[in-house]
């Protein structure tokens, strides 16, 4: 029974851990994208004004 508590708690952490990963690979992809996206929205802007 120890075994198995042990092999639970195993698990989850590896989960929380993997978790943790992609959290941070999502947070990393939305700030570039906040980036390319106050940069298109700059490109935008100055090409309304060429008009």
């Amino acid at each position: 029974m120890r075994n198995l508590h042990i092999e639970i708690l195993r698990q989850f952490h590896m989960q929380e851990m993997e978790m943790s990963r992609v959290m941070s690979s999502i947070l990393q992809n939305q700030a570039e994208l906040m980036e390319e996206v106050k940069s298109l929205r700059k490109e935008n802007q100055q090409l309304r004004q060429l008009l």
